[in-house]
């Protein structure tokens, strides 16, 4: 039984990390070469935001730093907000992370009751999302976000 959960938080893992790559590769101007003037690489890139559930808990922290290194590997800069275990901290860093010009956001939506107003903030600002460690179903539709 653990294992096949093991198997399944690998696959939701994985799912997620894909679904960044292919937002950043997929999004306008993600073709440019990044700069050659030895400038910061971050620059050419996008600007990510994602949260962590919380730190100090070996699992959380190694989806956070997996996050980190990815985005950064392709030339992108990352942010990671901590939500201390508390669905209010969530709320406000979804609120921080809009409000920061981000170009997207990785959520791992811990708090199944701020989905809907995740959503409506990211659609007002036209900031795209992924809730990289959910399939979100609500009746018998798949939710849309954007």
């Amino acid at each position: 039984m653990k294992k096949n959960l093991l198997k399944k938080g690998i696959c939701l893992v994985a799912c997620g990390l894909l679904a960044i790559g292919m937002m950043t590769g997929c999004s306008k101007g993600g073709n440019e070469a990044p700069a050659e003037d030895g400038g910061d690489a971050a620059a050419a890139g996008f600007s990510i935001s994602g949260n962590i559930w919380g730190q100090g808990v070996n699992a959380l922290d190694i989806i956070a730093e997996e996050a980190k290194y990815t985005q950064e590997s392709v030339g992108n800069s990352f942010t990671v907000y901590n939500d201390n275990f508390t669905a209010d901290t969530q709320a406000s860093n979804f609120q921080s992370m809009i409000a920061s010009g981000t170009n997207g956001m990785m959520v791992f939506g811990s708090v199944p009751t701020l989905y809907d107003s995740l959503s409506k903030q990211a659609g007002e600002a036209g900031v795209p999302f992924v809730l990289f460690d959910q399939i979100l179903i609500i009746g018998q539709k798949l939710f849309q976000t954007l």
